[in-house]
């Protein structure tokens, strides 16, 4: 009997450590990154190359396109659908050669590791084949310009020709910016959630060019519908309650 208690205690130990294992692999699910390395090389610094995991889908910028797909998880290791669809934006050549080592590492990898604010791609020989530092989701003390905005006809639409919206959250919950009219109010951010209230601008009227002041409405009307946001890179994309896009932007110089 006591062999057999052993026994029985020795394979219960062993399934809680094989357990404990799988476990201990850091999720991917809502993480976002910004490449640092590839293999074994540092990476341009303009533009960025970012990935973002989300609900079993990837996604983000190769430096040049928009890039998305989808992947699945088994404790640390990794698979890429070599599927990876893409926009189709052409860019200077060395940007280009990037962006293709970059997916090419990307469907080659077969495990991940994260360590502090680090993730690791690797081979199945174990070679590192891109490393990422974690993107910041804090919006205190960032600055943005507008680069598109739901006009509230179920349309997104680029500013007009020759204006500039401009949109800062500053670190005491407050965010300010700049249309026709100066504009104003109060913020929330939690796990990717984003609240937009209080709202207010002055009474500045404006004439060019036309169109001007339905702009400066249709933006304050989009950023009032504000539900949920991610930063990805130099951009940032708010979102309303039913995921549609609500404003655009990149980060102000």
């Amino acid at each position: 009997m006591k062999i057999r208690t052993f026994g029985l205690l020795g394979l219960i130990a062993v399934m809680l450590l094989s357990a404990c294992g799988k476990q201990s692999s850091p999720s991917l699910e809502g993480s976002s990154w910004i490449l640092s390395e590839l293999n074994g090389q540092t990476v341009l610094d303009d533009p960025l190359v970012t990935l973002s995991f989300t609900n079993g889908q990837l996604n983000g910028s190769d430096g040049c396109n928009r890039y998305g797909g989808s992947y699945t998880v088994q404790g640390s290791q990794i698979t890429v659908d070599k599927d990876i669809f893409s926009t189709l934006m052409a860019c200077e050549e060395g940007i280009m050669q990037q962006a293709s080592a970059f997916l090419n590492a990307l469907t080659s990898a077969v495990q991940y590791e994260i360590k502090d604010d680090q993730l690791s791609l690797l081979a199945e020989t174990g070679t590192v084949l891109a490393v990422f530092t974690a993107q910041s989701q804090d919006l205190a003390g960032s600055s943005w310009i507008v680069t598109g905005f739901n006009n509230g006809a179920e349309a997104v639409v680029s500013p007009l020709l020759d204006t500039e919206i401009t949109l800062t959250f500053d670190a005491d919950g407050k965010l300010s910016g700049k249309a026709c009219n100066s504009f104003f109010g109060s913020y929330e951010t939690a796990s990717g959630t984003l609240n937009i209230s209080q709202m207010g601008r002055t009474e500045m009227f404006c004439v060019e060019p036309e169109g001007i002041m339905q702009q400066e409405d249709q933006v304050l009307a989009a950023l009032a519908s504000a539900a949920t946001y991610r930063v990805d890179g130099n951009s940032l994309e708010i979102r309303t309650a039913g995921d549609a896009i609500a404003v655009s932007l990149i980060k102000a110089p």
